[in-house]
């Protein structure tokens, strides 16, 4: 959990402000997970925490969303082009990462 606080702050991702007593909060959670491997040994514990989206109520709260994921085409894609042009195919995990994007309103979450 002091990870991922520690990383909001470092990338300016939220700041701690007084609640607006005009703005409605959305709620948030904590979401732990204890990664294993192939025997079933834990090998590091991740913490997260999420916004409560669902109470958010689209025309009134937002306009549009967007989840940038990966389809299974695209990747047999990825795959069939570095087999082909026999390169190398690295894998990573990243720690945090951050999507960017500029919001016209402010987000207050507790």
């Amino acid at each position: 959990m002091t990870e991922e606080v520690a990383s909001f702050l470092k990338n300016g991702t939220w700041e701690l402000v007084p609640h607006p007593k005009n703005r409605k909060l959305m709620s948030s959670k904590w979401v732990l997970k204890v990664k294993i491997d192939a025997n079933d040994n834990p090998i590091c514990f991740k913490a997260r925490v999420v916004a409560s989206g669902f109470t958010e109520v689209q025309g009134i709260n937002f306009k549009e969303t967007f989840a940038p994921t990966l389809c299974i085409s695209s990747m047999r894609l990825v795959w069939g082009i570095t087999t082909t042009l026999n390169v190398d195919l690295h894998n990573l995990d990243m720690e945090t990462t951050f999507l960017h994007g500029d919001l016209e309103e402010g987000i207050y979450m507790e």
